[in-house]
Order: C-alpha cells, then structure tokens, then sequence
C-alpha cells in the first residue's frame, strides 16, 4: 500500500489519466443507456411524422360512377372531408352496381317463362304436368316457326320450305304448251321447233321457273328444310316423346335448352326484319336456318363446352378460401364457365348467310341475352344447286355460316326455378345449407 500511494505521489499525470479513464467508461455507460432511449424516442416520432406525412399526401384511386371516365389517381390528405368524399363516391358506385345489375337480371330473365306455371321447382303431387310439358315444349318450337305478329310472345321465324317442284314443273309445262299452241306446233315435237323458236321457249321456261321461285321465297323470311318437323330445325329433347313419365331434371334441361334456341331465333329474327312486312328471303341477310343445337349441361361444372375436351371441370363451388371460380380459357376464348353468379351454355348453329350481310347477323346475335360467338366456319354455297332444290336465296353470294355460341343464364333467377337435383349438381344446394 505504501508503495502504490509513493507510486501515485511520484507519478500524479499517470494517475490522473487514470481517473480519468475511468469516469470516461462510466460516463459512457450512462450516455450509452440515455443515448438508447433517445434514439428510441426518435424512431417513435420519425413514424408519427411520418404517418402524418403519409396522411397529408396518399395517391388513391377514384373511380367515377361514370363507366367512360378512366379511374382518376390523386394525391390527397387524408382527413374526415376526405373520407366522406370517398364513401359518396363508393356508394354512388354501389347504386350503380345494383341497378346495372338487376338491368341485366331483367334482360336476362325476359322472354324466358316455364313451360307450365307450377312446374319448377317441384310440382309436387300436380304429376299431370310432368306429362302436360311435353305438348308445351313440342308446340314451342312449333311456333317458332310460325308467322310473326307483334303481339306474339315468343320469337318467330316466319319460315318456309323449299318451293314446290311438281308444282313447278307443272307451272313450266303449262307455258310451254301455251307457247306451242300460239306458234301452232301444239301436236308437234320439239325438235321440230327452229333455233329461234327453241331459244324462245328455253327463255321463256326459265322466266317461268325463276318466277314461281321468287313468288314462293317473297312469302318468307327465312327457309328451313321441313316445317312439319319441327325436329329437323331444333334440337327437341327425347323425353318429350311418347312413353314413360319424364324427370324433372330432363324438363329443366329441355327447358334451358328452349330458352337458348328461342334466343338465336329472337336474333335471326333481328338480323331479318322479322316485324317488316315488305322484307322477304331474297333481301334479308339470313337465308335458311339449316339446324340448331345445344350442348349439353352446363360448362365447366359437366362439360368443356363445344370448342373443346380440354378443361378443368369443378362441382360449382369455390375452392376453400377463395371467392370465385376459375376463368376456363382452355374451354373458350372468353375465358367463361359456369360459376356462383352465372351459367353457362353452348349452341351450335348452322345457317346459309348473304356473305356482304354478315356483320347484321353478328350485330344481332351480340346484342340478343349476353351472347356471344365463339367460333365460325365459312364455308362457300352453290346457289344454282340451291335453286334445283327450291331454294332462292336472291342475287347477294351466300355461304354457310356455322357458329360456336356462348349464352349466359344469372342465378339470380334461374336458381329460383331450379329443381333441387340440378342445385345439388351446381353446388348451390350445399352452399344453402352451410350458410344455414
């Protein structure tokens, strides 16, 4: 001890220094913990600043209820006035919403009545109707092709079939022996007749054949190969044949299936002027329906539609934790399936257009119930082959026309209707019961 403290006295910048050091570290452990909590304090206030800086100026995107104004982005505060701004905006859109849709429900559901009233979803104990749909489904498409009148309900065609040749022939026979008789060559044989005289009623038998041809298409808005089989023209389920009792399912199939071909009728009838009198085969755009069908069921839920088999299929619910189903682009180019807002189905259609009319058919059946045409072939028509047949389709070049549709159906009324084996399919009847 004696020496450290003669070490200290002999040595006191040394023990300074010492000291020093010592205060330094605990000086820095004191300024270290004080430091800390400073800087924590900082931290705190730079993310209110900075809250309050992200509050001051926030890009948000207003829509505008208004569908043909682009979404506008801005930079705003965000404060009480703005919020509300916000809501008013989102609500008008809200409105918006509601009544575009129940627009839609409305176009959708018009024109589209069940066969029988009582019928869907169950008649219950009312059998007879099961048996009485049948007589109503096979007249529906009977009346289809019908005369038009304004206050029809349905959509009609105003159809007719190929001239009558006998008759025709029998229309010629008679001016070439009209003919004969003014020359005075009626006993005589027509290779008698002078190259004149041959040339003369060879013209004269064409303007003949070529009249009776035009007074028949005048009658008619559009031809179809047989008007007392209405089953050469349609699709017409067999359960409505004679026999056992139907299924209700079948019904509401056949049912769907009405509702699509009275919907390409209601289009070929606008591509056609169906309401105007003066309009006949030779001028309209669509010359002959040659068939209609509809596939069956509905897409993506029990089958890929009628472009291809490739396709993922589901029972009609979302997977667990999603919102929606799945777009099916591999079923067709628009991407549409069957899904919790709307069904889907797909018809085929194979007609005999006016090729420089063409873009009318496509404008009507866009603008008829959300179709929409998937696929089309071209393919060329012989028009005297036609004529030969009875057909004259005027002086436009026709083709065949074949068409892939796309129809869509909102569950907003159909599921209403539906019988409770086909909600079971589309998943709908489960969805019931767990929100139950």
């Amino acid at each position: 001890m004696k020496i450290a403290l003669l070490w200290m006295k002999n040595n006191p910048i040394a023990v300074v220094a010492v000291i020093l050091c010592i205060c330094s570290l605990m000086g820095l452990v004191v300024v270290r913990f004080q430091a800390s909590s400073f800087m924590k304090e900082i931290e705190e206030r730079n993310s209110v600043v900075q809250k309050v800086i992200n509050l001051k100026s926030t890009r948000v995107k207003i829509p505008s209820p208004d569908l043909d104004i682009s979404v506008e982005e801005r930079d705003i505060t965000i404060n009480e006035p703005a919020i509300e701004a916000l809501k008013d905006v989102y609500g008008k859109m809200a409105v918006e919403y509601r009544n575009i849709f129940a627009l839609a429900v409305d176009q959708n559901r018009k024109g589209h009545d069940p066969l029988l009233d009582g019928l869907f979803p169950d008649p219950g104990i009312n059998y007879d109707k099961l048996y009485d749909a049948r007589v109503e489904y096979r007249n529906a498409f009977e009346s289809m092709l019908l005369y038009y009148s304004p206050t029809d309900i349905y959509p009609r065609l105003n159809a007719g079939e190929s001239a009558d040749m006998g008759k025709l022939s029998a229309e010629v026979e008679l001016e070439q022996n009209n003919y004969l008789l003014r020359q005075g060559l009626e006993n005589s044989s027509l290779e008698l007749l002078t190259a004149k005289q041959q040339l003369d009623l060879s013209e004269l038998r064409r303007g003949v054949a070529y009249r009776v041809l035009r007074q028949h298409a005048s009658k008619y808005h559009i031809f179809v190969d047989s008007l007392e089989d209405s089953g050469m023209v349609f699709q017409i389920d067999p359960w409505s044949l004679p026999g056992p009792s139907p299924t209700l399912p079948d019904i509401w199939q056949g049912q769907m299936g009405l509702w699509v071909q009275q919907d390409i009728v209601q289009a070929l009838g606008t591509a056609n002027n169906i309401w105007n009198a003066s309009m006949n085969v030779m001028q309209n755009p669509v010359k002959k329906l040659n068939n209609i069908s509809v596939m069956p069921s509905y897409v993506g839920i029990t089958t890929t539609g009628a472009l291809t088999q490739t396709g993922i299929l589901t029972t009609g619910q979302p997977n667990s934790g999603e919102t929606r189903l799945p777009n099916g682009f591999l079923m067709s180019p628009t991407g549409r399936r069957s899904n919790t807002i709307y069904d889907v189905l797909h018809a085929k259609v194979s007609l005999v257009v006016d090729y420089q009319q063409m873009s009318k058919l496509f404008e009507a059946i866009g603008k008829t119930n959300f179709m929409t045409i998937l696929n089309i072939s071209i393919t060329d028509v012989d028009e005297y082959e036609a004529l030969q047949s009875g057909y004259l389709y005027g002086s436009g070049d026709c083709v065949q026309v074949d068409l892939i549709i796309e129809t869509l159906w909102l569950r907003e009324w159909t599921v209403r209707l539906m019988p409770k084996s086909i909600k079971t399919l589309l998943a709908i009847e489960t969805k019931d019961k767990e929100q139950q």
